[in-house]
């Protein structure tokens, strides 16, 4: 599911709090497709759970960045074969 960039931060804050260092982002599921490719623009587009409920590049670069900030290693979920009902609107 989405989750806005400030939560993530958040999120990322509080991890380095309690020494926690690697976030695995479930980025993508079954439900919603919120990362924006700029080869398959319609999944974002159409397979998010909204308008403005999409991470751009830039967004996801920020993410990382920000953790890396925190000494944590970022790695990123794209569910496939399974959970990618979503993905039926890239067609």
């Amino acid at each position: 599911h989405y989750m806005p960039p400030q939560v993530l931060e958040a999120v990322l804050s509080s991890m380095a709090a309690n020494k926690l260092n690697v976030l695995h982002w479930h980025i993508t599921d079954a439900m919603s497709f919120p990362l924006e490719l700029e080869r398959l623009p319609k999944l974002a587009a159409e397979g998010s759970f909204g308008a403005g409920k999409t991470y751009s590049r830039a967004v996801v670069q920020h993410i990382v960045a920000f953790a890396a900030n925190l000494s944590i290693r970022v790695v990123p979920e794209l569910d496939m074969p399974a959970h990618t009902d979503s993905w039926i609107f890239g067609e």
